[in-house]
């Protein structure tokens, strides 16, 4: 008993140590790494100065998906990780219709390839089935649906840390089965080191953040014409990152977003309208 006992601290006190004086957040994955990271995220969308709708409808859509990360292969010290989307559905509800299934074309066995560095940036490479931007951003934004970076220095509990985020609406607009947008939206997220829970063979990094973003034009379809939206909003996240997977093993996202759009039609006259959007995500890793 004692042998055991004295074994598991020889273990973990390495990790104690560490976790007192601060760790390096750090992407460094073994070549053959295989992750699936499930999703769902939730939005309610009222709508107004649609044609189609009454001011002030609300529109309830959930988007669930099943994507698989791989690490293929190390160029220098950075991994090549390809990322596809195993499955995808999409339910809305318009007002007080029934809830129905939203197609979202080209999704399924979507995928993308990119060097990824140890602070997690990401430069994209040629390769795999490509496709539309919006849902490609979706494959990257596997930090409970946001893109965040890891900052230069070791960091400690109570410690944070700024950096740029970006949040993939675009596609999430698409599961409403009324806007189909492009692109994500973007602004600053500072995160906060809540604590550090040392293990046997890793370490469990808690943390929070609250992002900001910019006033972000997306290119969109919507009410039978193409144009432009303005989007801004703020989102906070609670995320586990864990040493050992190398990965946000648990994440769950809020935000709200608020966004002016203008599209021109050939059969009417254009739209001007407003949506104001409350959005729900969690995310974790399938063992």
């Amino acid at each position: 008993m004692r042998t055991s006992v004295l074994t598991a601290l020889a273990l973990v006190l390495p990790a104690l140590v560490q976790a007192q004086q601060g760790i390096a957040l750090r992407f460094h994955p073994a070549v053959g790494a295989r992750l699936q990271f499930v999703s769902e995220t939730r939005l309610n969308t009222v709508v107004v100065g649609f044609p189609s709708l009454p001011d002030s409808t609300a529109i309830e859509s959930t988007w669930r998906t099943v994507t698989t990360q791989r690490v293929v292969e190390v160029r220098g010290a950075e991994p090549v990780v390809s990322e596809t989307f195993d499955s995808s559905r999409a339910r809305a509800r318009i007002g007080t219709t029934p809830r129905a299934d939203v197609l979202i074309p080209g999704v399924a066995g979507l995928s993308g390839r990119w060097l990824v560095t140890d602070k997690l940036d990401i430069v994209a490479l040629t390769g795999g089935r490509g496709g539309d931007s919006a849902y490609l951003d979706v494959l990257t934004s596997t930090q409970g649906g946001l893109a965040l970076t890891f900052p230069e220095n070791a960091v400690a509990g109570g410690q944070e840390w700024t950096t740029r985020f970006r949040f993939p609406l675009g596609a999430h607009l698409a599961a409403t089965g009324k806007v189909a947008a492009y692109g994500s939206i973007m602004g600053r997220a500072t995160v906060v080191v809540d604590s550090l829970v040392p293990r046997a063979t890793d370490t469990l990094v808690y943390l929070t953040a609250r992002a900001v973003a910019d006033p972000t034009p997306l290119p969109l379809m919507a009410e039978g014409g193409t144009g432009t939206g303005t989007f801004s909003g703020g989102f906070a996240a609670a995320l586990v990152w864990s040493t050992g997977w190398n990965a946000v093993v648990s994440a769950a996202t809020n935000g709200r977003v608020t966004g002016t759009l203008r599209v021109d039609r050939e059969d009417g006259p254009p739209v001007n309208g407003a949506l104001s959007i409350t959005i729900s995500g969690r995310q974790q890793v399938r063992l």
